[in-house]
Formats: C-alpha cells, sequence, structure tokens
C-alpha cells in the first residue's frame, strides 16, 4: 500500500541534430535547443499541475473515506480478553470520522497539519517536547487520530491473511498469536498535541480487534499505560518501546499464552529492580530534533541472564547471553538458549520493535527463529507456512508495529 509519484517523462521529438563539420555547436542545434525551452517550460507544469492534482485527490479521498461499518462482537473472543486486550480505562472519546463528522474533522486536521514544517509530513510535536512521526511512516500520524484506516476490503483481506495462516498451522498443531506492539501514540495519547484531542477517534487496531473475534490479536495498549507509572516505557523521541515497555510486552505475552494453554505456563516476565537513567537516541535528528540529554528511567534487570548461541543465515555463531536483543538487519538468525524458562520453540515474524522484547522470547523458549515479516515491503514478506514447516515450533509469533497493520499482508505464491 504505497504510492508512486509520477514517473520521469523523456519525450521522443523525433528530431535528429546535424553535426557541425568542425565539431562545434551548429545553428540549427542552437535553435534547437531555444526552441525547447517553451516545451520544457510546459512539461515542468503539467508534472507540478498532476503532483498538486493528486495530492488534492488524497486529500479529498480522505476526506470521502469512511471507517468500516462497525457490529456488534459475534462470538466469544479466541483469547481470553482480561489477560491478552484488557480493556482501555481512556479510549478514543468520539467519532470524529463518522459520517456526520468527517468533513468538519478533514477541515480541522488540515488546518492544523499545514501549519507545521512540510505539512506534518516527517514529524508532528507533541506536548513537553515528545515527537511522533507524520505521515511519512504508513500515514502514522492520520493513524494515530483514526483518520487513516483500512478499508471495508481491505479489513477483510487482512483478516483472510491471517486466518489461512492460523489454519495451516493448526494442521501442523502450531499455536498462531498476533502481537501488537502499540505506537507511542496509543500509549501516551496525552503527549499528543492539544489540537488532536477532538480529533481522536477509533483505530486500525480497536477495528481489527473487535471486528475478527476469531483472530488471535492482542492489545498491549492498556498494560504498557499501567507500567508506565513504574518507569518510561516510551522515549520523548524515539517510536520503539524501550527496554522496559519490551519486557511489558513479554510478560502479557506470556501470561496470554500460559492462559491459552497449560503447556505455555512455565513462561513468566522477566525480573527488574531498580531504575537506571538511560539515553534514547533521537529518531529525528535529519529534521533538527536532537537526543534529549534528560535520560529516560528505564527498570534494570535483576535475574542473570542465560547463555545463549546465535546461528545466522551465513552459518556463522555467536555466543552472547538472552539479554541482547537482535537487531533487524542481523534476521534471519536462530537462538538457542542454555537455560531456558521452557522446552518450547518459537518462530517469530517480527520488525525493529523486535529488538526491546527479544529478552524475554529468548529466555522463555529453548529456541527461536527470527525473521522479518517485511509486511511494508511488497516482494519481500516472509513466507510464514513455509518458514513454520522447516522450523516445525511450536508457536508462531507474529509481532507487528501498530502503525504497520495499515499493510495488507499476501502469502506467497
Amino acid at each position: 500500500m504505497t504510492s508512486t509519484g509520477p514517473g520521469s517523462l523523456r519525450p521522443e521529438s523525433g528530431f535528429e541534430e546535424p553535426k557541425a563539420k568542425d565539431g562545434g555547436t551548429t545553428w540549427a542545434q542552437r535553435w534547437h535547443r531555444v526552441r525547447l525551452i517553451p516545451l520544457i517550460l510546459l512539461v515542468i507544469c503539467a508534472l507540478v499541475a498532476v503532483i498538486f492534482g493528486r495530492v488534492t485527490e488524497q486529500r479529498q479521498a480522505a476526506a470521502d473515506a469512511l471507517p468500516p461499518e462497525q457490529e456488534a462482537v459475534s462470538g466469544e473472543y479466541l483469547l481470553p480478553q482480561d489477560v491478552c486486550a484488557p480493556t482501555l480505562t481512556d479510549p478514543a472519546p468520539g467519532e470524529p470520522w463518522s459520517a456526520e463528522n468527517v468533513e468538519a474533522s478533514e477541515a480541522a486536521y488540515l488546518e492544523n497539519m499545514d501549519l507545521l514544517p512540510a505539512g506534518g509530513y516527517s514529524y508532528v510535536d507533541g506536548d513537553d517536547e515528545w515527537a511522533f512521526w507524520g505521515d511519512q511512516q504508513a500515514n502514522n500520524f492520520s493513524q494515530a487520530v483514526g483518520r487513516s484506516y483500512l478499508g471495508q476490503d481491505e479489513a477483510e483481506a487482512w483478516a483472510s491473511y491471517y486466518r489461512t495462516v492460523q489454519s495451516e498451522l493448526a494442521k501442523q498443531g502450531i499455536d498462531l498469536i498476533i502481537q501488537v506492539v502499540p505506537a507511542d501514540w496509543s500509549v501516551v495519547p496525552e503527549q499528543m498535541p492539544d489540537w488532536t484531542e477532538e480529533l481522536r477517534g477509533p483505530t486500525n487496531l480497536d477495528y481489527l480487534h473487535d471486528a475478527y473475534p476469531d483472530l488471535p490479536i492482542m492489545d498491549t495498549r492498556q498494560p504498557l499505560r499501567d507500567a508506565a507509572v513504574d518507569g518510561d516505557v516510551y522515549a520523548k523521541r524515539n517510536s520503539h518501546w524501550t527496554a522496559f515497555g519490551g519486557s511489558v510486552g513479554w510478560a502479557t505475552l506470556a501470561d496470554c499464552l500460559g492462559a491459552l494453554d497449560t503447556k505455555y505456563e512455565p513462561l513468566g516476565p522477566l525480573d527488574y529492580t531498580e531504575l537506571e537513567p538511560i539515553v534514547m537516541p533521537s529518531e529525528f535528528e535529519a529534521f533538527g530534533l536532537p537526543t534529549i540529554d534528560e535520560p529516560t528511567m528505564i527498570p534494570s534487570l535483576e535475574a542473570t541472564a542465560s547463555p545463549m548461541e546465535v546461528t545466522f543465515e551465513d552459518g556463522t555463531t555467536k555466543t552472547t547471553t538472552t539479554a541482547e536483543g537482535l537487531d533487524m538487519i542481523v534476521l534471519p538468525a536462530v537462538t538457542v538458549t542454555e537455560r531456558p524458562q521452557s522446552e518450547l520453540t518459537a518462530l517469530i515474524l517480527r520488525d525493529s520493535q523486535g529488538s526491546n522484547i527479544a529478552a524475554g522470547w529468548q529466555a522463555g523458549f529453548a529456541s527461536t527463529k527470527q525473521i522479518r515479516h517485511s509486511v511494508d515491503t511488497p516482494g519481500a514478506r516472509a513466507d510464514v507456512l513455509g518458514e513454520a514447516a522447516a522450523f516445525k515450533p511450536d508457536v508462531v509469533i507474529f509481532e507487528v508495529t501498530e502503525r504497520h497493520l495499515n499493510f495488507v499482508p499476501v502469502l506467497p505464491q
């Protein structure tokens, strides 16, 4: 689901310039170049008109679009909701993007975004030095307020993908769980700019979770909000959850799996003690928002991590501990833990958020295989069924950052 700009126009005139006897520029060549200037200017004007026309069309389409129809949940949720998706104590306050409100909401959104550098395309300033990705990243800020969402057909295609994966894995005796890593704006909505307060509505996660109770979709927003009183689960200028936030995600996942099947009961949270100051780098350096010297306060691990061996795709190995999160760029990788919480194995499809929850995955499972899901990269999406058939895990964990719910995964041909 990415849009492409106008292609490189290269008009062919069919005119072949005569050659000068002395190798210099002929009068015909000079005249031909001069007479092309109006044509070049015309082409530039046409391109500008096309670009602005597309921007106008996109904005009009956003104004005309409506969220998927919301129906009462039919049947019970597959996952135990009190553990896997606790109810939000402070949900989005209204329905600003419904049919009767969308026109006014769209006008207010565009008016405020147009006041920001680059129209909020790169980033949006929040309160107290917070910053959020703009619409450059998967329509991130439009998703934050509920303006951007999957349409009804797209949502059905999204659900069809996971239903197919779930069904095929079940034939092999493999469980599936979809672990959505909440966006920072989902966990600290109070830090979003004041003008968004009246524009915040239900998001993709709300729609998908409510519309498809048969799918194992986790919602960790409330546990993260609750844990924020004990330490920083997100930093002010970084969209990735902190290592502490990741540990909350792991604890929620462990409890959720344990409530789903007794074989997962050995899985448990990691132990943390006193707070320690960590300076989290700004993701917005290129836009003039430097790293804040004020440290992010994160509880430190109490328990000694287990030794772990990592095997990379080229066959090389590395001995480390379960506390080391694997960066997305080194994947795929297989981990084997010396003293795991369980003898279970997990195939983990993940993105960059996986680095700060990996300590939990690696401590809990005897072995993991971690690969990129690449749902945002057509042509590079992971073959989850093929990987599962080869690795034969007990569970497939599909970890996906919330803003990537904007993309519809596709099974390989």
